[in-house]
């Protein structure tokens, strides 16, 4: 366990996980309380939540360059969820240039309010969640369908062959990795759920539950999100 989380903290998207989950838990403790613990907490939420939007300043050309090796999909047969990748694979990259003109506008190095870019920045992330849950929905699906196509390869070569054949053996791990698969898409909608419930929440406009959580229920959503984000990318032994 140690080891695996020295692992994690070794590599910047580990380090990022780890901030992300204790700004969460900072804002829950915090609360909206101003006793000086609250205070302290929140102040330690907002510096961690500071400290990685500052490092995403560097995230474009990882971005663009996954964008580039994605392109059109064409490896993707299902048509909609290759729709769906390359619309949130732009959604992403115009996330991080819509965000770093807020951060620039916060810093005073752009003469503009950054408030419109940050709105924005909220929206486009809401939206591409949505999408993160329409693709898993889709993917969870075709998943059930392999593997009801599986089991029925495993019912008629026990038949022909007995249970101990190496096709049995070679389905039976095709069985395990799709049931692995099924389970990363079910904690991935857990995840994405709960970053909709605070993407919504810090949309402006009154639009939904927008403004209705007080920091400790964001905070609560946020620990969920983060905790499934680091469950479905902990390292393996």
């Amino acid at each position: 366990m140690a080891l695996q989380l020295v692992k994690m903290m070794e590599t910047y998207r580990g380090r990022d996980r780890v901030m992300r989950l204790g700004t969460y838990i900072c804002m829950l403790v915090g609360g909206s309380g101003h006793s000086p613990i609250n205070t302290k907490f929140n102040i330690v939420s907002g510096e961690l939540n500071a400290c990685r939007t500052t490092l995403r300043l560097f995230d474009d050309l990882a971005m663009l360059a996954f964008n580039m090796r994605y392109g059109l999909g064409k490896k993707e047969k299902n048509p909609v969820l290759r729709g769906l990748n390359i619309f949130t694979n732009l959604l992403y990259q115009s996330y991080y240039v819509v965000e770093h003109i807020a951060w620039f506008s916060d810093k005073k190095l752009l003469k503009r309010s950054s408030a419109p870019y940050w709105a924005a920045a909220v929206t486009m992330w809401a939206v591409s969640l949505v999408a993160e849950i329409i693709k898993a929905v889709l993917q969870l699906v075709q998943n059930r369908k392999n593997q009801v196509d599986l089991r029925k390869r495993l019912c008629l070569d026990q038949e022909e062959y007995g249970s101990v054949s190496e096709q049995n053996e070679e389905i039976r791990k095709e069985l395990r990795k799709l049931k692995e698969e099924e389970m990363d898409k079910f904690l991935l909608i857990i995840q994405s759920c709960a970053d909709l419930l605070n993407a919504i929440n810090w949309t402006p406009g009154g639009y939904l539950w927008s403004g209705r959580f007080s920091s400790a229920q964001s905070g609560i959503f946020g620990i969920v999100s983060s905790i499934m984000l680091l469950y479905r990318n902990w390292p393996s032994e």
